[in-house]
């Protein structure tokens, strides 16, 4: 687990520089499960302290993060297979 925040030049804390009503910090939790051959990765994102627009954003940008986090290990998992080849 680790919390995921943007930065500005000084390392403070800022807004993500496409949308200002993003989350500001989020608790990432990363599960790892041993199958043998394979492995199951799951992701977990959940706001820290959100303003309400912040909560918001973040629900209304899940099918969005669902699509995108599934194609980016649906990418992994074709790089593994093709890496122990």
């Amino acid at each position: 687990m680790f919390v995921q925040q943007f930065s500005d030049k000084d390392r403070g804390l800022s807004v993500h520089p496409m949308s200002p009503t993003w989350p500001k910090r989020l608790r990432t939790t990363v599960h790892l499960q041993d199958f043998g051959a394979k492995t199951l990765i799951s992701l977990y994102w959940k706001p820290l302290d959100p303003t309400e627009a912040e909560a918001k954003a973040f629900e209304q940008a899940m099918d969005g993060m669902k699509g995108g986090w599934g194609g980016s290990f649906d990418r992994l998992d074709e790089f593994l297979i093709r890496a122990s080849i």
